[in-house]
């Protein structure tokens, strides 16, 4: 979805990067920048549907409710797909999970209307937005950036990076 449409516009970009003398290191870094910050307007796209779904609820709009519950869930769900995809690993199923309580909150608040499942949503998709602005920013930096580095010494680079959000999202979790 999103992250697809971005990616694609990178690899339109990059040759004109690389014509205009952009380094290969600094071609990987405006693709990994780019990367992020689609994970952050997804995350930000979340929260907005989700106020706006609040608002929907308090004035008992029901189709607007739907409709905001629909695109907050198809948001999150995009999230999870690309962490996934993109990320892999133990983060990104601990970060699955998250989002699919996520997911099942919005629903209940959906189907009954009531705020409180929906404000325990926002909360998690703010938490999500605090851990992904701390760590997996600069994680996937690293990754496009190390992408010459030996194996051995990118996992070295980024364990770090992977403790300490893994260790945020089992906070959340639990």
């Amino acid at each position: 979805m999103l992250s697809d449409v971005l990616k694609t516009k990178v690899d339109e970009i990059q040759p004109f990067m690389c014509e205009s003398g952009w380094h290969r290191e600094e071609v990987q870094h405006a693709r990994a920048l780019i990367q992020a910050e689609s994970v952050a307007m997804m995350i930000d796209g979340a929260i907005e549907g989700l106020e706006q779904m609040k608002v929907s609820i308090q004035q008992t709009l029901l189709d607007q409710t739907d409709s905001d519950a629909l695109r907050a869930i198809n948001l999150v769900s995009e999230l999870r797909r690309y962490m996934n995809l993109e990320i892999g690993g133990e983060f990104a199923q601990e970060l699955g999970e998250l989002c699919f309580s996520i997911e099942q909150m919005i629903g209940q608040a959906s189907t009954q209307r009531r705020e409180m499942p929906l404000l325990m949503a926002i909360n998690l998709v703010k938490q999500v937005q605090m851990i992904w602005s701390t760590g997996m920013e600069q994680l996937l930096l690293d990754r496009m950036v190390s992408s010459e580095e030996t194996a051995q010494e990118t996992e070295a680079d980024n364990f770090y990076y992977y403790s300490e959000a893994n260790e945020a999202v089992n906070n959340t979790l639990h």
